[in-house]
């Protein structure tokens, strides 16, 4: 079974407490009805689980996993429930790329993404125990010719440079604060790199609805309620312009050596190369985009 840390010893202890904490606080927040919902579609994916012989579901401290690091957040798995109706609600075009698991844990986002048109798949975790497990998972519970196109990653993932290829970015929770906006700059970088339509998708939006209005480029397209609070959004493309493409008086104003724009901010001009680059708060005028 998993990592030997759920059903053995002071594991299943520890399992056990958390999840009954996580119930109470769950009856709480949301009422008898949601969380009844909820208990049902785990108790499907523990009998899915049991069919393969895998043992996806649970909770994992991450000191266990990564040491301690208040901005990373323990291992919880997607619901079958959440997930599949999340991809539902996607345009056509989010499955033309790659599906990419940010957190992917034990593998179960994985195995579900497995039975939608991605043309390969990408799980990312910090934790070499949880990759490792998932990788095995994934070749139990995947047919064989559709495992070969799911790939793992040991890798902070928000260090990681995000594939330029991928069209749908998942999120259950995995971290919070600067490490989620650090993740979140890549991806947008990845996009603005190689342009194409692209997003993400969040399966709790508590620490993401924190910092939302910081992030202008993501778009939101559906807020949705499964037993996390969860959210679509769209990845708005951006134009990147170094200095020394930019007027002197603006680029005394741009340190970093380059700025970006929302692709929708920048106006080509009739006279020439041109372009009127516009601030949410200040229209810094005409700069060249020779």
């Amino acid at each position: 079974m998993a990592l030997d840390l759920l059903s053995h010893g002071k594991g299943g202890k520890v399992h056990f407490r958390a999840e009954s904490e996580r119930l109470q606080k769950a009856l709480k927040r949301d009422g008898a009805a949601l969380v009844a919902r909820s208990l049902v579609a785990r108790l499907a994916d523990a009998i899915r689980d049991n069919a393969h012989e895998i043992q996806t579901d649970g909770i994992i401290p991450i000191a266990w996993l990564a040491g301690e690091n208040r901005e990373f957040h323990d291992y919880f798995p997607t619901s079958s429930w959440a997930f599949r109706g999340l991809m539902k609600h996607l345009p056509a075009d989010a499955f033309a790329g790659d599906f990419i698991d940010i957190g992917c844990g034990l593998g179960r986002a994985l195995i579900m993404a497995a039975d939608c048109p991605f043309p390969s798949l990408l799980g990312i975790d910090i934790s070499d125990r949880l990759v490792e497990t998932a990788r095995r998972y994934v070749e139990i519970a995947v047919p064989s010719k559709r495992a070969n196109d799911i790939r793992f990653q040991v890798a902070d993932a928000t260090k990681a440079p995000m594939g330029e290829t991928a069209t749908l970015f998942y999120f259950c929770n995995p971290f919070r604060g600067e490490p989620l906006i650090a993740n979140l700059q890549n991806i947008a970088a990845s996009v603005d790199r190689a342009p194409r339509n692209a997003y993400i998708v969040f399966n709790n939006t508590r620490h993401i609805g924190q910092i939302e209005s910081r992030l202008n480029w993501l778009e939101p397209r559906l807020r949705i309620r499964f037993e996390h609070p969860c959210a679509i959004y769209a990845i708005k493309r951006r134009y990147v312009i170094d200095r020394s493409e930019v007027m002197p008086d603006f680029a005394s104003r741009s340190p970093l050596g380059k700025f970006v724009v929302e692709a929708t901010t920048v106006r080509w001009s009739t006279n020439g190369p041109l372009a009127r680059i516009i601030h949410p708060r200040r229209d810094f005028g005409l700069a060249s985009m020779a």
